[in-house]
């Protein structure tokens, strides 16, 4: 089963963020994700944009597989999980929503 270990800056110039994923065996993988040119709720705050974002973008969702980029944007960069009031941008606390929604046993 996958786990996503962190979330730190693309060292691609066309992604924003690199996902390291530890996968059975221990293998790792690797996921880009987010345009460097636009921002995202993590930088921005907005909440309207926020829910804008997640709206258009729940078609990404439909491959049903979390190591896509459109699961990780959708869930990490706009913080997409339910939550009660403001939406956390933190993301070791995002990382450990995103375990527990899609990898736990």
């Amino acid at each position: 089963m996958p786990i996503l270990l962190k979330i730190q800056p693309s060292k691609n110039p066309n992604k924003k963020y690199a996902a390291l994923f530890r996968m059975p065996e221990n293998k790792f993988k690797t996921v880009l994700f987010g345009d460097p040119k636009a921002e995202d709720y993590l930088q921005h705050k907005d909440l309207i944009r926020r829910d804008r974002y997640l709206k258009r973008h729940e078609k990404d969702l439909k491959t049903n597989d979390p190591l896509r980029p459109g699961y990780l944007s959708y869930y990490i960069s706009w913080s997409g999980f339910k939550q009660e009031g403001k939406p956390t941008r933190n993301k070791s606390k995002l990382i450990k929503m995103y375990n527990f929604k899609f990898f736990k046993k």
